[in-house]
């Protein structure tokens, strides 16, 4: 289990009070892995809501709880995203989505968050965490390998998946519909093995959307691209003398209060 989710976890625990009256939406929960944790930190929620895009991800979520033994009707699992959610209860007291919100742009966040907010009870809690690569080579080199190639044109509408805004953007927008707003960065260093780990790890997610838009895996672009950014990342993170590499990946984490 990811321990960015458990810490922004026990952060929206700390500052929500567990009650045997407790609504508590998981949203972007893909297979589940948090509903355990969540469990175990108010044992007593009356309703835990399972929201995800993806039915191969509910079912998935919904085989591993009832594999664990919390399967009950306490739990639901809904089919949803971001714009279409509703929790369909009167109010939540915690609405708590680990590293999915990254997948809209900030521009979608001014409109989602208040929404978010409407969801809560008075005292209810908004607890997010997204990833914030700015200034890591490990995505900034997405768009250097792009230019390296002449392929810059391919790329220019191509989002990038990580936190667009400084804090400061984030409070103005919550502030003023909060009691209190809880905002910090973690900077988390992962040992990792392997020949090229780095780009091992953002193939399959960041890089994605830059590939498609160059032509592709299969594509005569999409293989240079994928090997010229491979190495870069080489260079960008060079292997330790045990033959260990090290990658910083940093996230910001709000828990915001109503």
């Amino acid at each position: 289990m990811s321990y960015k989710a458990l810490d922004l976890l026990a952060q929206a625990r700390a500052t929500l009070p567990s009650s045997p009256n407790n609504h508590i939406a998981d949203l972007g929960c893909g297979p589940g892995n948090l509903t355990p944790f969540i469990n175990e930190s108010f044992p007593n929620a009356q309703l835990i809501q399972c929201i995800d895009t993806s039915p191969e991800m509910l079912e998935m979520a919904r085989q591993s709880d009832h594999e664990l033994g919390i399967a009950s009707d306490a739990i639901q699992y809904i089919e949803a995203d971001f714009e279409t959610f509703s929790p369909g209860v009167e109010s939540l007291d915690l609405l708590y989505s680990n590293a999915a919100l990254q997948w809209v742009s900030f521009d979608l966040h001014t409109r989602l968050l208040p929404r978010f907010m409407t969801f809560l009870k008075l005292g209810g809690v908004l607890a997010f965490q997204i990833p914030d690569t700015r200034a890591q080579p490990s995505h900034s080199l997405m768009i250097e390998a792009a230019h390296e190639l002449g392929l810059q044109d391919r790329i220019k509408s191509t989002r990038w998946v990580t936190c667009e805004k400084d804090p400061q953007e984030y409070y103005r927008l919550l502030s003023p519909l909060a009691s209190s707003v809880n905002m910090w960065h973690s900077n988390y260093t992962f040992v990792m093995e392997g020949e090229n780990p780095v780009a091992d790890f953002t193939a399959s997610t960041a890089l994605g959307p830059y590939v498609d838009a160059i032509g592709g895996l299969e594509s005569e672009d999409g293989k240079r691209y994928v090997a010229k950014y491979r190495e870069l990342i080489a260079k960008a993170y060079p292997k330790q003398a045990d033959g260990k590499t090290l990658f910083r990946l940093n996230r910001f984490f709000a828990v915001v209060k109503k």
